[in-house]
């Protein structure tokens, strides 16, 4: 079994092509630096008005970055699915002084004819295509699993708010951190960056079916198969990211309890 494994994290994007029939020491890794810092720099480099298409991304600095270009003299516009990026609510968008365009107005419109396009997206699969055919290696997989960082959305508190709510509804009883792992059917609505990255992939790769999984949850999931980890009945994991920290408490291999601290100070 062919697995592509891809965690898009705040400064990084690390992929890891993993082969059954080889030892997982040998498979094909990949580091690389997360899409919104690469994006940023596209708008920073950028000198002329942009204009965004795509789907809901990781936003990290995309925000500053396109008010830093405003402040240049240059306009800034989003198709509504991408302005979600900056914020899930619109008319706070609007408030930075973001234009929203119609879907596909780029081509429509001749108001945007010299625009920049620059499209948003957390997984660019075809990318990764073109990166491991150059080493003749092929991406015909079995499995596609992707995590992100997912708030989720709601009209009626704040996203950190709303992400330790679902993850309290997650836990009513202790439960193993593969529970968290989604089909793109399972899916909720309300988990916007997880719908977009299925609706990319859908439109530009639709071989790949993806497993979805929150990037925190992933790597509660695989500490608790080390070979090491594996020795012990209850412990303690803490995954301490960029812009996030995460620790969980295990036992008989399910989260007892969980908490999160939105920081980059540690």
């Amino acid at each position: 079994m062919k697995i592509l494994a891809i965690d898009v994290g705040t400064g990084t994007e690390d992929i890891l092509l993993y082969d059954s029939e080889k030892e997982i020491e040998n498979s094909m890794k990949m580091v690389i630096p997360s899409p919104h810092l690469t994006i940023g720099q596209m708008i920073s480099e950028c000198e002329s008005d942009i204009y965004f298409d795509g789907v809901i991304m990781g936003g990290g600095k995309i925000k500053d970055r396109c008010l830093e270009h405003m402040e240049k003299g240059y306009k800034v516009a989003f198709e509504d699915l991408a302005a979600r990026t900056i914020r899930d609510n619109i008319d706070q968008v609007k408030s930075y002084g973001f234009e929203i365009a119609e879907d596909n107005a780029y081509e429509k419109d001749s108001r945007y004819c010299d625009y920049a396009k620059i499209s948003l997206k957390d997984v660019d699969v075809n990318h990764l295509i073109d990166i491991f055919s150059s080493f003749d290696l092929d991406l015909e997989v079995d499995e596609l699993i992707v995590a992100v960082q997912d708030h989720g959305y709601s009209e009626d508190m704040g996203d950190r708010d709303f992400r330790f709510e679902k993850i309290k509804e997650k836990l009513p009883e202790p439960m193993e951190p593969e529970t968290f792992a989604m089909e793109a059917e399972e899916v909720p609505e309300y988990f916007t960056r997880m719908q977009s990255v299925i609706k990319s992939l859908a439109k530009e790769s639709p071989q790949f079916k993806p497993v979805l999984m929150d990037t925190k949850f992933a790597s509660i999931a695989g500490v608790c198969y080390d070979k090491e980890v594996l020795k012990l009945n209850s412990f303690v994991v803490m995954d301490i990211g960029n812009g996030h920290t995460t620790v969980a408490s295990i036992e008989d291999g399910k989260i007892q309890g969980v908490f999160e601290h939105h920081t980059r100070d540690l």
